[in-house]
């Protein structure tokens, strides 16, 4: 292999002396039993193996796919704008942070969000000359389809005469709703993915290439070197097969307590360190067991007994640096092959846990929770300890009155390794907020010396928060949210606004979260933000933590 795919990992010598069960002749002969499910669920967790053909079945398409991508493109089409959430809008993500437009091709925005001021700015500009893409496996996930319906109505309502739904494209599975709603409205083109690649493996299929080939990225080449590093992964020898080698390393630092994932990526490779970051957290944080991965900001972070470190960059001068895994990623085109490397290392990971790395049954229960506040189904929750420039939210039973600042000081004093604290910010995704909860983050992370990781929700829903329930129970939980001032616009066919849907979500992860028995705080935000999440920070690390 080229030296784009040189991948190094200490102790290799020590792997190879060891029996591997022939854990990659096993997954490519699809053996269910690789992973620790029932008998009767065998052919469930087989029909979830797709993805490793799937490069192959992709390049039989992708002429066809660059010829309509072209095509498209020519249509005085300046904008790409994909809804969809989970592996699903992160795979775009990282093309489109990989690959600038090519000429006379629109750019890509992605929307992942309910945030209501997000989805306000997303709708701003002509979206008669945009594309929309609505990207969703199943067919049923209710933010894209909500999505859907706001894009929709805004394009029917600017667009004298035009029928919308020429300007909207469909990628989904065979059957389903949406699927069927694409057909029955008249979308200008659907791609229906084979049913056995679920949403985190996708990104070498429809979900991943149909946005890279709108970009006008060289599809045929990806595709090409991805197939290239897919010859490496069917020997059972770690030396010769990188992502075997990374695969035992994750699994085996996880049962040895090493169960935080530090991820060291430069900043024009964060979309991809996210895109891991999904795909780690939700197929394997089950059954109390998993990875926890954190996106580290500096080395500083790294140092601590339950940690292992990945670093991921194009520099050689980095990769000389301390780390279990060091991964050269220096040329774009590359990715199709690291997409299939994380995708076969997080199976042999999970092979390595005995747990199913395919399904996600507390994110299901995410969006039952979500579902039940919109409905008016949960109890109201106790009233918060007012502040000037936020309230304090705490569990149902905690004990009420006190006051908010040693309330804080408290639980940040109980956080320390191998525990771990999770920012949970259902805020406007804007530079300036984010560059705060950043710098928040880091700060807890060196008061502490645990690992803390950050997510906007309701993204993190889909990746961190399978984890977050299904994983170790050292865990601590901090939700941020703000008042919206214009509510949020109202959702087509529904009876609730954007506004009520992202509170609802917030909600219902408090609630999970607090029944769950974690310890974990509701930060409500006034007017002035930046100044609030100043105040909270002063308070959360108001002094040294206690030994």
């Amino acid at each position: 292999m080229g030296a784009q795919f040189a991948a190094h990992m200490n102790a290799r010598d020590s792997l190879d002396a060891e029996r591997h069960d022939n854990l990659a002749s096993r997954l490519w002969r699809k053996d269910a039993s690789l992973w620790r499910v029932s008998k009767s669920d065998f052919a469930a967790v087989a029909d979830r193996l797709g993805w490793l053909e799937c490069i192959d079945w992709m390049r039989a398409r992708a002429g066809a796919l660059c010829g309509w991508a072209e095509r498209a493109a020519s249509r005085e089409c300046e904008r790409v704008v994909l809804l969809g959430m989970g592996g699903a809008s992160l795979s775009p993500a990282v093309m489109a942070s990989l690959f600038a437009p090519a000429a006379g091709r629109p750019e890509l925005q992605i929307i992942d969000t309910t945030n209501p001021e997000d989805i306000a700015r997303a709708a701003e500009g002509d979206l008669r000359r945009c594309m929309f893409i609505v990207a969703s496996k199943s067919g049923d996930t209710r933010e894209t389809l909500d999505l859907y319906a706001f894009f929709r109505g805004q394009l029917a309502a600017r667009s004298a005469g035009k029928p919308p739904d020429s300007q909207f494209v469909i990628i989904t599975d065979a059957g389903s709703p949406l699927h069927k709603l694409g057909e029955s409205r008249g979308a200008a083109k659907i791609f229906l993915n084979p049913g056995d690649i679920g949403g985190r493996y996708s990104a070498l299929s429809y979900f991943g290439m149909a946005p890279a080939a709108l970009l006008g990225v060289d599809v045929a080449e990806v595709l090409a070197r991805a197939r290239d590093f897919c010859a490496t992964t069917k020997s059972d020898s770690p030396a010769k097969n990188p992502a075997l080698a990374l695969g035992l390393l994750l699994g085996r630092a996880a049962l040895s307590g090493r169960d935080k994932l530090m991820l060291q990526v430069p900043r024009q490779l964060r979309a991809f360190g996210m895109w891991v970051e999904q795909l780690v957290a939700e197929s394997n944080g089950k059954e109390g067991k998993g990875l926890l991965p954190v996106l580290a900001a500096d080395d500083s972070e790294c140092d601590g007994d339950d940690r292992i470190v990945v670093r991921i960059d194009a520099r050689a001068e980095s990769l000389a640096q301390n780390a279990d895994y060091a991964l050269r990623f220096d040329q774009p085109l590359q990715v199709g092959a690291e997409f299939f490397r994380w995708e076969v290392a997080v199976a042999i990971a999970a092979a390595c846990l005995r747990i199913n790395p395919f399904d996600q049954p507390d994110v299901a229960r995410a969006k039952e929770n979500t579902l039940a506040c919109l409905q008016g189904e949960t109890r109201a929750a106790p009233p918060p300890l007012r502040g000037e420039a936020y309230d304090l939210y705490l569990p149902r039973g905690f004990a009420e009155g006190g006051d908010a600042r040693e309330i804080i000081t408290e639980f940040f004093d109980g956080l320390a390794p191998p525990g771990y604290l999770a920012l949970l910010a259902y805020l406007p995704e804007e530079d300036d907020i984010a560059a705060k909860l950043e710098s928040l983050r880091a700060r807890a992370a060196a008061a502490s010396g645990a690992a803390v990781t950050l997510g906007f929700g309701p993204r993190y829903l889909h990746s961190t928060g399978q984890y977050h329930k299904g994983g170790p129970r050292n865990g601590r939980f901090i939700l941020f949210t703000a008042e919206d001032s214009a509510g949020g616009a109202p959702v087509p066919g529904r009876d609730y606004t954007f506004g009520a849907l992202h509170r609802a979500q917030a909600d219902g992860d408090f609630a999970a979260l607090s029944t769950g028995g974690a310890p974990v705080l509701r930060v409500h935000l006034k007017a002035d933000r930046l100044r609030a999440l100043d105040a909270f920070a002063s308070a959360l690390t108001a002094r040294p933590k206690t030994q």
